[in-house]
């Protein structure tokens, strides 16, 4: 070992070692001797597995005929055993080098405990999250139903009542069993949507490619545009394909919200697209009242709105879960306004979103 090469093997950070074909140590360095708690000559003409009981087995697959002079062997994660007895996770690098007929193994030795505590505590939180999850997605199924068999009978007897008191109700009594009626189906509609939005990411929607042209078509069959109203697209629609799950429901909540909480008699929204090499973009922008800077954000936390629910028919859940769809496919999300008049909602949509399975709803 010339000078160089000493330098390198003796101040590495790494462990160093190297092996004969038997599996002696013929050398290691001061960060392999640390690593296991030995002094200078403790390991040298030992068996390697007196400190990695498994590299015996490494060596031997190394030491199969070859004609190459050097060659990697292997890499692969091992149990290091210290001078205590204390057993611990390493990176074993092994490569051989044949020279006069004799095979040399070099091991690089990484020294990975801390890295396996973090993947443990990883692994710790998942598993917590994913049993929250599952424990909230519980809660909202099992109050969705037990909640709406009340609902249910509050409706209907409402109706027998407005029927059996037919003569005897006035204008302001007829209008009050409207609005209990209304406030049941909003009570529904929230509860559907609270377990729909604890459902998101919980599944995988199965892929169906169609063109942004026929998307868009999909979505607006299902949205209720208002007499003065249009919808305009801007962008190339037609020459790109796209998942119809969930950007048609993302696009069908953004216009709905854009129609709903337009406080004009007529009123024009624009859905936009353009492409990046990574994303695409899409932008729903209307004519309606602004969001102030403040609020730009919040419209996004679950049960959100920004006129009276006497006002506005509505859970305040669409937006959220427009949120949670974007951010589970990789995607961002952006409003703009300046508070007075329009506002334009942007998302980006990750373009290999194309070739996987999207984020869905589990039945």
């Amino acid at each position: 070992m010339n000078h160089r090469e000493s330098i390198i093997f003796n101040g590495a950070a790494n462990g160093i070692l190297t092996v004969d074909a038997s599996g002696t140590v013929l050398d290691i360095n001061p960060a392999g001797l640390r690593m296991f708690g030995l002094g200078e000559f403790d390991l040298v003409g030992r068996s390697i597995e007196a400190v990695i009981p498994s590299a015996g087995a490494l060596i031997a697959a190394g030491t199969k005929p070859c004609e190459k002079e050097f060659f990697s062997a292997s890499k692969a994660i091992a149990e290091g055993r210290r001078n205590t007895g204390e057993t611990f996770p390493l990176e074993l690098s092994l490569s051989s080098v044949k020279a006069d007929g004799k095979v040399t193994f070099v091991g690089i030795l990484h020294d990975i405990t801390d890295r396996h505590a973090a993947d443990a505590k990883v692994d710790r939180v998942t598993a917590d999250l994913e049993r929250s999850n599952a424990e909230i997605e519980k809660f909202a199924y099992i109050a969705s139903h037990d909640l709406k068999a009340p609902l249910r009978v509050i409706d209907n007897a409402s109706r027998w009542l407005e029927e059996d008191l037919a003569p005897h109700l006035t204008d302001d009594t007829k209008e009050t069993m409207h609005l209990l009626r209304g406030r049941v189906h909003r009570m529904e509609q929230l509860l559907d949507d609270l377990l729909a939005y604890c459902r998101i990411g919980r599944a995988t929607l199965p892929i169906r490619q169609i063109t942004g042209e026929e998307l868009m078509d999909e979505v607006l069959q299902l949205t209720n545009v208002h007499d003065g109203f249009s919808i305009e697209r801007q962008g190339d629609f037609k020459n790109i394909r796209i998942p119809s799950m969930p950007l048609k429901m993302i696009l069908l909540n953004l216009i709905t919200n854009a129609l709903k909480h337009h406080d004009g008699t007529e009123g024009n929204i624009s859905v936009s697209i353009s492409a990046s090499a990574e994303n695409y973009i899409f932008r729903v922008a209307d004519d309606g009242p602004g969001i102030a800077p403040e609020y730009q954000t919040k419209i996004f936390e679950m049960f959100q709105t920004l006129r009276p629910r006497d006002e506005v028919e509505g859970s305040g859940l669409g937006l959220a879960m427009v949120k949670k769809y974007v951010a589970l496919a990789g995607g961002t999300i952006t409003v703009e306004s300046d508070g007075v008049r329009g506002t334009a909602v942007q998302f980006s949509w990750p373009r290999q979103q194309d070739n996987a399975d999207t984020p869905g709803v589990a039945a």
